[in-house]
């Protein structure tokens, strides 16, 4: 998890990406597949053309550390489905900024977890509801 203090929602959220690919690295991952619900971060990244806009350093970055890694998948998901990525999203606003990483992950993040493993998704209001297509 990255806090990087007070910014827009699309850098903090490349900046994720930034900082998961960087890990990925890291650990010697060669095979990677990244789920964002930021649509257009997704775009941003995966286009084929040069960036030539504001965010022209960090998405060199991301598009460099991806390239670096043997299969590395960058896709969009839907929100209901990134119920982790939401969950730790809000825990980086109560913490300093940089980046933490846990040997394991908060006691909160368990159960989002097994939902996620089980296919469970979280319709926003607490209830929870198997996705259609299992």
């Amino acid at each position: 998890m990255v806090n990087v203090g007070y910014t827009s929602i699309l850098i903090a959220e490349l900046w994720g990406l930034r900082e998961g690919l960087r890990l990925c690295q890291f650990l010697g991952l060669s095979r990677v597949i990244a789920e964002m619900d930021a649509f257009i971060s997704v775009c941003l990244v995966n286009e084929n053309r040069e960036p030539d806009n504001l965010f022209l350093a960090i998405l060199l970055e991301i598009k460099n550390l991806m390239q670096g890694i043997d299969v590395c998948i960058l896709q969009h998901t839907l929100r209901e489905d990134n119920a982790a990525a939401d969950y730790l999203a809000s825990l980086g606003h109560s913490t300093a900024p940089g980046l933490h990483i846990w040997d394991s992950p908060p006691s909160e993040l368990w159960n989002i977890l097994e939902g996620d493993q089980m296919g469970v998704i979280e319709d926003g209001s607490a209830s929870q509801l198997p996705h259609a297509n299992e």
